[in-house]
């Protein structure tokens, strides 16, 4: 017999995992912009930059209003511009994603 309620608190340590990654991904990625905006950099890097920012940030958005599976992909679509610290959010992202299609698979077997 399985214990139902020792699998939902790993469930809910994973989540508390995966938003931490991706906090700190949106933390670093506001950085990056921030050093960019300021130092001598192209003002076309930067606004290239800032899209990917804004992806993420309505990613985050849009987890926080429960369309986490939507915002999910845009966190990690909006990671990819961040290269090579963007793998920090978006391997975040793509965790959140697998444990919904895991909860997703559990519910329907």
């Amino acid at each position: 017999m399985v214990n139902k309620s020792a699998i939902t608190e790993i469930t809910n340590k994973e989540q508390d995992v995966i938003n931490a990654r991706m906090g700190i991904a949106l933390t670093i990625h506001m950085a990056l912009i921030a050093m960019i905006y300021i130092g001598p950099y192209p003002q076309p890097l930067a606004i290239f930059m800032t899209l990917f920012l804004a992806l993420n940030l309505v990613g985050v958005l849009m987890i926080a209003a429960g369309s986490a599976r939507a915002g999910s992909w845009l966190f990690l679509v909006g990671s990819i511009g961040f290269i090579p610290i963007g793998l920090v959010g978006a391997t975040g992202a793509r965790a959140m994603l697998d444990e919904m299609n895991r909860t997703q698979f559990d519910k329907g077997a």
